[in-house]
């Protein structure tokens, strides 16, 4: 079943799933509390109308979301009065304070796969929205983990929403029992949500600009048995426009991996 999930830990939760034949529904409901403030929502609908064939399409809605990024040292230094922003508060501890970025969140998606004896295709389409919260969260704030909002930024996208729509087509073909290959696409565009930003065409001036990311992975994994098995990949990624900001504006990477895998 096809999930979005925007929360890394749902607390004070309740679920229902049921499944009638070849059709399913589920749902979701978090309460706020602790280090997730918000309350959060999730659905989905799905079936497999065909043999070997699923495909669902699923909601979720979150209040609250934080996004947690590295402090600047200015962030660090302590507040002079009669200064109370860009800087970190009296009473506040460093060693547990966190960068948050709050909004609420919003998205949907369709997500499919199909077996075809050796064969399985899948690929899902997301559309995700950000926009500045309704309630505002403040500094001193707890946040998951025992940590402390040290900062926080309530006004990220004060123009229009963050649209992210990500896309990805996979496939994976069984040799046999032991060795699997998969092949990958993924692509990732975002939108400009802040118009006073300078974004010419095609130059990586501002993280609020319009940009995009592709990627492709190549994968082999032999399995031993059932607890032991051996993966060699690599993915190759280019990044353009607003996605490839900052100081080393990098456009493309290529990561190759080799590891090993004993499940209990």
């Amino acid at each position: 079943m096809a999930t979005v999930l925007r929360r890394t830990r749902l607390d004070n939760a309740v679920k229902y799933f049921n499944q009638v034949g070849k059709f399913r529904i589920a749902g979701m409901f978090a309460s706020g509390g602790g280090g997730s403030p918000g309350n959060g929502i999730q659905a989905d609908v799905g079936g497999d109308p065909l043999p070997g064939w699923s495909i669902d399409a699923a909601y979720a809605n979150e209040k609250d979301a934080i996004i947690i990024s590295p402090a600047s040292a200015a962030q660090v230094t302590p507040c002079v009065a009669p200064a109370t922003t860009g800087c970190l508060l009296p009473l506040i501890d460093p060693s547990t304070a966190v960068n948050a970025t709050v909004s609420d969140n919003w998205s949907w998606e369709v997500a499919t796969s199909y077996q075809w004896q050796q064969f399985k295709f899948s690929g899902a389409y997301e559309d995700i929205h950000f926009r500045n919260p309704q309630v505002r969260l403040n500094v001193g704030a707890p946040d998951i983990g025992g940590y402390v909002i040290g900062w926080v930024n309530n006004n990220a996208y004060p123009q229009s929403a963050k649209i992210i729509q990500y896309m990805w087509f996979g496939g994976k073909y069984s040799y046999n029992s032991h060795f699997d290959v998969y092949l990958a696409w993924y692509y990732f565009t975002q939108n400009n949500f802040n118009k006073t930003v300078h974004c010419p065409g095609g130059t990586a001036d501002n993280a609020a600009c319009s940009g995009r990311e592709a990627g492709y992975s190549l994968v082999a994994d032999y399995k031993f048995d059932r607890h032991f098995d051996i993966y060699a990949g690599a993915m190759y990624s280019h990044i353009a426009d607003g996605l490839a900001a900052g100081p080393t504006q990098t456009t493309f990477t290529i990561d190759p991996t080799i590891g090993g895998r004993f499940n209990f």
